[in-house]
């Protein structure tokens, strides 16, 4: 996949490969313009729920910041403990109090660039991993009804820990590409068990 977006002469590129069980997505970001371009990319998989699914984070994942929440309201800001941070919440278990509830939070920075989830009854797994130079943040959007009445969590790693560009530019978390300059970056989808090839050799985001 290919976009130009025209507006601010940036060009984006997209290259998807399977190989047995792990999907690899490629990114590539170039500035063609003759200015500094600022940028935010996060992913963005809605997946669906299953029994006993749960979800995994690295072990120094230990707080998580509130991005915005509805049943229980979080002000933005809050930091949450990792994963029981109220009664009635536990988001390893993906469960949110009440039946109209959502949360968007983030985890950063990272040491480790993988999340997952996993089920506590089949064992089936999905696991993301990419590389915390390009994206040191995760993003974690769980809904249980409270968006639209859609169920689904979201395992989505980031390049910066805001949903706004303009957030991101208040707090000097803001990425700029100079103009001429391409970034690239990937992130790995592997079903089931990992290949150790993707955790012992994940090649390295760069800008040229």
């Amino acid at each position: 996949m290919k976009l130009a977006i025209l507006l601010v002469k940036i060009f984006f590129e997209r290259s998807v490969t399977l190989n047995e069980n792990v999907v690899r997505l490629e990114y590539r970001l170039t500035n063609t313009g003759n200015e500094p371009e600022s940028w935010l990319w996060a992913l963005h998989p809605l997946l669906s729920f299953e029994p006993d699914d749960r979800l995994e984070l690295p072990p120094e994942v230990r707080q998580m910041r509130v991005y915005l929440a509805q049943q229980p309201v979080f002000p933005p800001g809050t930091i949450l403990s990792w994963p029981e941070p109220a009664p009635g919440i536990n988001l390893h278990e993906l469960r949110l109090a009440g039946i109209d509830a959502y949360l968007k939070s983030f985890a950063s920075p990272l040491y480790e660039g993988w999340a997952g989830i996993r089920n506590s009854r089949t064992n089936d797994a999905l696991t993301f991993r990419w590389d915390i130079s390009a994206n040191p943040c995760l993003g974690i959007w769980l809904t249980r009804g409270g968006f639209k009445g859609w169920h689904h969590p979201a395992i989505e790693p980031t390049n910066a820990g805001t949903d706004s560009l303009s957030d991101a530019a208040q707090g000097d978390a803001m990425p700029l590409l100079a103009p001429g300059k391409a970034h690239t970056w990937h992130v790995q989808l592997i079903v089931g068990e990992e290949p150790e090839s993707t955790i012992l050799s994940p090649a390295l985001a760069s800008t040229d």
